[in-house]
Order: structure tokens, then sequence, then C-alpha cells
């Protein structure tokens, strides 16, 4: 059933406003009769379209007025000018030519604003009046379809979220390729969830705004947008999904007993189709996703981990994506980032892409498959862009490359069991060998200036274009043929703007004329004429290029179409070709640098031989030398301590097990000599120190935000990586809190979770006396007098000393404060913080400053410096000058004994 039969009317007109928008603002209200008729136009459509800036087509221009015409100064860097008054004085203007609309809609969609699109709807030279004109499109941020815009590298989502009593709904939905899927999650993972998707967009329940606030904190390149209740209930959404997919259930989507995400994708789709002013007819299906499937990343571990986007900003900087995508086609590269962030619990499904990967570690079989990977395009955006309406004839293209080289690669693959769901597809056989012989080589990007159809596909095509590009040829032979019929040998055709195409015969030869023939003009030597055959030929040759454009047009809609019907079958085979590239970019990188195939069981088992860094390594200077390191966690030994000084790697360290934990578990071979790993279920992190400021969280509030999430939502099968809990306050309290984490994490239900806990708090390595299940190891160092070398090995037994000098020394600190250093530090491990002991640094302390400002001030020092510029030594002969020093080494030998003081 239709909303509108549903909904009443006052309702459905809220469906044009977002609320949390303030991107325009409505003008001045005026009355009609103050306007022009296309000021009158521009006001309705603004009326409809308050929260958006219009784009409002004139003649060969775009052009924004009163508050959307600063927004465009502003954002866009036109020219503000000015265009006639109102009676509001004069009206703000802002315009561009209409061939630079969609660089001027990404820049505009980029800086968070919404977009009303309004074109003329009639050839201005046919209207009678004032041309019309109207939305044809809406286009956000979540809605765009640009390749200016979009990140060939990653989804871009358009989410929503509806709240049911006990799950939150998400739906997550991409506009260019039409990919759509919906689930529900507890209330407390939505956060989670949603920074891991890291939607363009997030549409929601403008009652929940406040509730939603911290959210929103969370995904600061997310616009969000608030629409009305009414959009995400769920009866709602069941109607309108059963009406565009034209089911009576959605049983057969396997959403049907999912009532709050079907809520949530109703609202995502009616937002899309109004966006669209259409069917949105490239959604051709929505699937079901599965969270419980995979392992749940928050925001914190994707970013201790640099996962996706490296957080130095240094130029070589680079996160585990980077390392890993050596992927041929964008659909490979954006799936590799989806599984980075997903990567799978279930054991089988693991090793079907281990299988994968396995197979194409072949160099031969690699080789091959990359190759013809090389000449695929974007399958899915392509063909949703054309499935909605907004493709061009290079998207096509796209399309028939794509097809043309999947049977190559399904054909090599298909025969082994790990890619036998290759030989179930349909390949569009049909489709291709049509686009094949329709399409030109090279295509254009526009419509208007031909070049789509080959030459030989359509008989009339080829006609109108023989008569655009062979026009006077043809009108020779007319003209010969006319001489040959009448017997006027002085017969011409010629050609003027009043007449057209004429035939012209000299006064004497008029009584020769054909009988066809119509006089058209008598002049004074001359008779002029016209044929049917003729008018014909004028009609033809003059419009022959129009025509031709008209009739490719028409010729690529029907290939369109075609697309269009089977673009449900395309995504499929887009979703087959990006399975592939990505197992074929991991075995590439496995290749290259010699991964090794972990074992993957649902035990409990952490260990790792000679494992390393897959991103330190590759930056290093000579990745040879990158020093691998073990670890080995089994059902008795639960907890690591780590201990060291800083700089020798025990954040390296923590951070090469979990990425070798979490590349098994996406199906990638590992950087180690051998794996074991039991399958972990959440991956908990807290490396590294970072201030949330916009949210008025400090460092430390930061740290035990994410220290208590991971104590309360850890099972035995997680694993948990710390680096230096509790530094970010006192050490009493730090070392306080880190003991009690310690124990606890020791201690849970057994068996307890694989923790890695780094620390510089060696009173923590006695827990090992007391816990089976914590076991000390340290990063070894290496002393030569009073350097250190680091040896980046981990070792079994505690670190028996900080460095924390040795580190300052290394970093230049000045000698006089390293100095200082040693001495404080002796004191207070006598005094163990006694207050005497600070009393007695804070004496010694004022003593030195005071001894020190003496030396600098003494009055004899000043004296003798008085007494030294007022010497000429030229003036002096050798025996004055010897006096003179005896003087004052009298002088100053009487002052360090006390005898002599020195005089004001």
């Amino acid at each position: 059933m239709s909303p509108s039969k549903k909904i009443p009317a006052r309702v459905r007109s809220a469906h044009q406003e977002r609320i949390s928008s303030d991107n325009g603002t409505e003008a001045p209200k005026e009355k009609k009769r103050d306007l022009t008729p296309a000021m009158g136009q521009y006001r309705e459509i603004k009326r409809r379209y308050p929260d958006a800036v219009v784009f409002f087509r004139m003649g060969d221009f775009y052009e924004m007025f009163y508050e959307d015409a600063r927004v465009a100064h502003h954002v866009l860097g036109l020219t503000l000018t000015k265009r006639g008054q109102d009676k509001y004085g004069d009206i703000p203007l802002a315009g561009f030519p209409h061939h630079q609309l969609d660089s001027y809609l990404a820049k505009m969609t980029t800086a968070g604003h919404k977009v009303a699109v309004v074109d003329q709807m009639e050839d201005p030279r046919l209207a009678k009046g004032v041309v019309k004109r109207d939305v044809t499109q809406v286009v956000t941020a979540g809605t765009v379809v640009l390749d200016s815009v979009l990140d060939d590298k990653n989804t871009h989502w358009l989410a929503a979220v509806a709240f049911g009593e006990t799950d939150v709904g998400i739906a997550l939905l991409e506009s260019a390729s039409g990919d759509f899927l919906c689930y529900t999650v507890p209330p407390e993972r939505m956060r989670t969830e949603l920074t891991s998707a890291a939607p363009a967009e997030l549409l929601y329940p403008k009652v929940y705004k406040e509730r939603l606030q911290r959210t929103f904190d969370s995904l600061p390149g997310t616009v969000v947008t608030a629409l009305d209740e009414w959009l995400f209930e769920e009866q709602f959404g069941r109607d309108l999904l059963n009406e565009h997919f034209k089911t009576i259930s959605l049983k057969g989507f396997g959403i049907d007993d999912l009532p709050t995400a079907i809520a949530s994708a109703g609202a995502a789709l009616h937002y899309l189709k109004l966006s669209q002013m259409g069917p949105a007819e490239q959604i051709t299906g929505i699937h079901r996703g599965h969270p419980e499937k995979v392992m749940l990343l928050d925001s914190a571990t994707i970013r201790h981990l640099e996962l996706v986007e490296a957080s130095d900003s240094a130029r070589n900087a680079q996160s585990l994506f980077q390392i890993l995508d050596r992927c041929q086609t964008p659909m490979g590269s954006r799936l590799l980032r989806r599984r980075l962030l997903a990567p799978l619990l279930n054991v089988e499904d693991i090793e079907h892409r281990f299988l994968q990967v396995d197979i194409l570690t072949e160099l031969a079989m690699l080789k091959r498959v990359k190759e013809k990977l090389d000449g695929m395009g974007d399958l899915h955006r392509s063909a949703g862009r054309i499935a909605s309406g907004r493709g061009n004839p290079r998207d096509a293209g796209v399309v028939r490359q794509t097809l043309l080289r999947i049977p190559d690669v399904f054909d090599l693959l298909a025969v082994y069991p790990a890619f036998a769901g290759l030989k179930l597809l349909d390949r569009c056989d049909a489709l291709r060998e049509r686009l094949d012989i329709a399409l030109n080589d090279r295509l254009p990007l526009g419509f208007t200036e031909g070049g789509i159809i080959r030459n030989g596909y359509d008989k009339e095509l080829d006609r109108l274009r023989t008569l655009s590009g062979q026009g006077r040829e043809a009108l020779a032979q007319f003209q010969q043929r006319e001489r040959e019929r009448s017997g006027i040998n002085t017969l011409s055709v010629a050609y003027n703007r009043v007449y057209g195409y004429y035939i012209e015969i000299s006064k004497a030869a008029s009584a020769n004329a054909p009988a066809d023939y119509q006089r058209i003009q008598s002049l004074v030597n001359a008779e002029r004429y016209k044929t049917p055959e003729l008018q014909q030929f004028e009609d033809e040759v003059l419009h022959a290029e129009d025509k031709a454009i008209d009739r490719e047009v028409s010729l690529f809609a029907e290939l369109r179409q075609q697309i269009a019907e089977l673009h449900a079958k395309l995504l499929l085979l887009g979703d087959a070709i990006a399975e592939v590239d990505v197992a074929a970019s991991l075995a590439e990188v496995a290749v290259e640098y010699q991964y090794c195939r972990p074992k993957v069981d649902d035990g409990l088992t952490l260990s790792l031989k000679d494992a390393r860094h897959p991103v330190l390594e590759r930056l290093s200077a000579n990745p040879k030398d990158f020093v691998p390191n073990d670890i080995d966690l089994d059902d008795t030994v639960r907890l690591l301590l780590v201990t060291g000084p800083n700089m020798a790697g025990k954040s390296t360290y923590l951070r090469t097990v979990g990425l070798n934990v979490l590349m098994a578990q996406i199906g990638s071979f590992v950087p180690a000599m051998n794996a074991e790993i039991g399958v972990v279920d959440r991956l908990f992190t807290r490396i590294g120190a970072s201030d949330h400021l916009a949210l008025g969280e400090s460092t430390f509030l930061v740290e035990m935000n994410e220290a208590s999430f991971l104590i309360n939502n850890a099972t035995s099968r997680s694993l948990i990586l710390l680096d230096e809990v509790g530094r970010g306050t006192s050490t009493f309290d730090g070392l306080a809190i880190a003991w009690a984490m310690v124990e606890r994490l020791a201690t849970q239900p057994q068996p307890p979770p694989r923790t890695l806990f780094a620390t510089h708090y060696h009173e923590l390595t006695v827990l090992e006396e007391h816990f089976p299940t914590v076991q000390n190891w340290n990063v070894l160092v290496k002393e030569a007098g009073e350097n250190i070398l680091f040896l980046r090995k981990i070792g079994r037994g505690p670190c028996d000393k900080s460095y924390g000098i040795h580190v300052a020394r290394m970093a230049g600190m000045p000698p006089d404060v390293i100095l200082r250093s040693e001495e404080v530090l002796e004191l207070l491990q006598r005094g163990a913080l006694a207050p005497e002991s600070a009393a007695r640094l804070a004496q010694q302390r004022r003593k030195l400053i005071a001894s020190t400002q003496l030396s600098l001030f003494d009055v004899n020092d000043i004296t003798l410096r008085n007494e030294l510029q007022g010497v000429d030594p030229d003036s002096l002969t050798p025996l004055q000058a010897l006096q003179q020093l005896h003087e004052w080494k009298q002088r100053f030998s009487g002052k360090e004994s006390g005898k002599t003081q020195p005089k004001n």
C-alpha cells in the first residue's frame, strides 16, 4: 500500500523537511504580484525545500538567490552579485554554467549541504510564457552518486536507525551501487556499529536527538538528518518495501522477523526515493546483515590498530588496509575494507577464505587472474547509476568491459571447490554481446557530442550520419541527376536562409523545367524551384546531425534499460569479482612478504612464532631487520605482564599480536613463521593516549572509559591489549588501578580472557607469584655504560629497571637535568617517597639556586670587571702589568681566606 493511502496529507508534507539542517533559509515572503514569473517559480520551490540550497536553471546557467547565493559564495567560491530588486532591496545572486553542475554538486554535498536541482522541463523555444521548471533531484551527503564525491575504496553509506523496545534497527544503503541491508542490534551496540560503518549520512527520528547526541559526536564525518517519527514505523516500512519490490511479504529477503530493522529500512528507502524524485530502481533487493557472525570492533580498536587510517600524519605512514590492498577493482578494495572492520567468527567461513587465498598463491595462477581483473571497472556503481537513471555512456562501457573479462576469470577458477559458486552465476552473456556490438571502443562522458554507438549497429543511425557527414557529396549527386533528368546543363542547386535549398534555372531554360518543379521565386534572369525530394533532402541534411544524436540517445536508452533489468544479476557478478579480487590481493601480499597460513580453531590458544608487525616491517629501511617475536597463551597462561622501557617496543608487540589475530580472522595469511589462533570473539585495545576535547574528556577519562568497557564486556574468548593503563593520573592511583585490573582479568570466571598488559609499574610483576594465569615477560635491553641498546626482543621474566633516565639522555635532555634526575631517583628510592625525602630534595635545590645566584652578582666580581674595562694594555709597561696582576691576586686571595672584604 502506498504511503499516501495511510498517512494524512498534513503529515506527509513533513517528508520534505530536514529538521536538523540549517543549510538554507526561506527568503522573505512577498506577494506574488511583486515577482517576475521566474522568481515566482523559485519562491514556490524554495517554500517546498526550505532546508536545501536551490540550484535554479536559467538558460545555460544554474543560479542561486538570497541566502542560497551567500552559501554558494562561501562554499563554492562564486562571485556574489545581484539580480534586480524586490521591495526588500537587492536580490543576492550567484551562478555557474550548467555543464559544471556535477563539480559544484560535489563541493556542496561534501561540505554537508543538501541541494535541490531545478531544471527546465520543456524546450524554451517551444514554451508559451514562462518555461516550466521543477525539482529533478535532491542531492544529499548520503544519496549522491557522483564519482567526484565517492571514494572508490570506501562504501558510501546512507544509514537509518529505528528504535524498538529492546533493540535498534540499522539499515545501510548505498545509492550508487544499490547495495541494501538491514539488521538489529542491542541498544548498547548501536554506536559501535555506526562508527564502524562510518556512514556519509545518518537518518534518525527527531524525538531521539538528545539521546543520540553522544553517537553524533562519535561520527565527525557524518551528516545527521532528523525525520518525522512516522517514517520509522514498522508498518510504513513493511508496506513501502513490499510495494517497491512487488512482493506480498519480506520472508524471501530473510528480514520478515526483524520489525525494527524493517522500520529503519523503510525510512532509508523513502528518503532515497524523495532524493531521486523517482522509483530508485537500482534498489533491486535487500539482505539481512548478520552482526552475530562477525567480530565487533569498537572505534578505539579500529583507531589504535590503525586498520583503515594511519594516525601518524607523516607522509610514509600507512594503515593495514593500505598494506594489504593490491586489489585491481574498486569493488575489491571496498570489500577488503569492510572485511577488515568485520572479522569472521566461524571457523568454516575463515577456512573457506584461506582455501581461496591458498589457490592464488601459485604464482602463474595469480598472474593470470590479476591480468584479467586489471581490465575490469566498478561494475557495482556503474550498473547502479544506470539503473537509477543517472548513468552515462562510460558507465555502460564499464559494464561491457567487465562482462567481457568475466568468462576468462570464472572459467579459470570455477574448477576449484573454493570457487565453485562461480558456476552458479548468470554471466549475462546476451547483454555482453549486445553491448560489445553496440558501443564504441572509446565513449564520451555525455550524450550530446555523439560517438556512443558503433557504425553498423543501426541502419537509420548510419544513414543520418552519412547525410550529416557527406551532405555536400549527396547534394552534388542530386544536382547531377536533375541536370540529366531535365536536360538543362546550367541547372544548379543553391541555399539561402530564406528559402533553404532550391533549384535555379535561367529564364531561357525555364520552359523546360519538369512538371514536379514548384516555383518559389522569380528573378530578372532566373527562376527558383523546389521539389519534394529536395525538400526531404533539406529536412534530412539540415537536421541530420541533431537527428543522429537523438537516434543515438534513443538507442543508448534501450541499452540502459537492458542493463537496468539485469541490475540484480550484475550486483551478484560484482560481488563475485570483488571476492576473487580480495583473495588475489591477499595472496600477492602473502607471497611477497612471506606470510604463513594460520591454524584457526575454536580453542583458546594463541600461539605465534616469529610474528611481525605487517605495517612497520614494510616501513623499515630494510624489512629483514625487523625483529620478530613470539607469544604463547593457552588454557593455563592467560595474561602476560610485559615490562620494559619506553621506545623498546612494548606497544609494537601488542599491536603485532592484535593485527595477526585480526588478519587471520578476515581470511588472510599472517606475518609469522607459524600461527595457531583460537577464534577471538572481541578484540579490545587501549594503546596510546588521546583526549576527546570536544566531549570534555581528558586522556585519563578516555582511558578509564575504554578500560571499564573492556572489563565489563570481555569473555574467555576475547583478546585484550592494554598499554600503560593508569599513566594519566598520579603514580599511586595509577598503580592501584592497574593492580586491581590485573587481578580482575586474571581471576574472572575460568578461563579468563587472553590479555597482554604492558606496564611501567614493576611492582605488578609480583602478581605472577600469586596468580598462576599471570606470566611476566619483558622487552630485552643491553646496557653499555650509560647507554642502552633496545633489542626489540620479548623474553621471559620481568624487567628489573625502568630505564627512563636512559631514554631521557637518548632524547637529548641537558646533562644537568640528567644528573639531577639520578640524584632525585636515588633519594626517592631510598626514602620510599616519604615527606621528609621531598623536603630534603627541595632544600638541596634551594641551596643550589642560591649559590648559583651569589656567584653571578658578587660585588668583587663587579669591581674587577670595572677595573679591567678601565685598563689600557698598550699604555702599561711590563713591570706595571705584573704589579697590577699581583695586586688583584692579593685582593682575591684575601677574599677567599676571609682576611679581606670587598669595598662597596
